[in-house]
């Protein structure tokens, strides 16, 4: 899991914001970005 966030996250497509972590699936055609996990437990991204 962790290395393929980091994959993301390079790519400019993974971003954490308010605690949570954020997929950009606007590219893919969605209308807005999808929140892919929001935890109490901080997720190294």
């Amino acid at each position: 899991m962790e290395e393929a966030l980091e994959a993301l996250k390079a790519k400019g497509q993974v971003f954490e914001e308010d605690g949570a972590v954020w997929l950009s699936t606007v590219p893919y055609g969605d209308d807005k970005t999808a929140c892919s996990s929001k935890t109490t437990v901080p997720i190294r991204i």
